[in-house]
């Protein structure tokens, strides 16, 4: 009668700590050296660590042996004021509503592309600095209490048809004023005052 073989399994020495982050090497991928009850392990970042490890993080390592080592997070931040996620490609976040709220935010964005049907903002102060800035909509509204608009140079408008009107006055003036029409140029008032 045959006996059953027993199953050999490969032998694993597995390793599952909790260190501190002694030296970060940059080279193709980071590479970190976790000091754990005074063994230095070397590893890499698993790709489920979103935060990144700065020096002093304590930090949970773990794998399959002594070779095949992870940092798969960090548990304690050495300095908990400055996080960082570092991503080595393309980043999508999808959910059906993303909140986002903080006191500051600062954007540095080489190209920014948006594209949506609606933005809204409530804001109590804007400015906008740029070498050149277009617009092209189908219609522009635009509703204020006071409006000031100062051109160094030239400033041009086109359109098919102008109509302007003021409550109260209508000024023009400039050290040269043309004004010129194809067929009819109307002036009406109770008064009108040349010279």
């Amino acid at each position: 009668m045959l006996r059953p073989q027993p199953q050999l399994y490969p032998l694993y020495d597995p390793v599952h700590l909790i260190g501190v982050v002694q030296v970060i090497e940059s080279k193709e991928k980071a590479l970190y050296t976790v000091v754990c009850d005074g063994k230095a392990w070397i590893c890499t970042r698993a790709a489920s660590c979103l935060l990144q490890p700065a020096l002093g993080d304590t930090v949970l390592i773990s794998g399959p042996d002594a070779q095949r080592v992870y940092l798969l997070a960090v548990i304690e931040q050495a300095q908990p004021q400055q996080s960082v996620m570092d991503f080595a490609g393309a980043v999508t976040v999808q959910a059906p509503q993303f909140d986002m709220r903080t006191q500051q935010a600062n954007w540095q964005v080489e190209q920014l592309q948006y594209v949506g049907e609606k933005i809204t903002a409530h804001v109590g102060w804007t400015q906008l600095f740029a070498r050149v800035y277009e617009r092209t909509c189908d219609r522009l509204r635009s509703l204020s209490r006071r409006s000031v608009r100062v051109t160094k140079e030239v400033e041009k408008s086109r359109a098919g048809t102008v109509d302007m009107q003021a409550e109260q006055a209508l000024r023009l003036h400039a050290e040269f004023t043309s004004m010129t029409a194809k067929e009819i140029v109307k002036v009406d008032g109770k008064q009108i005052h040349m010279g």
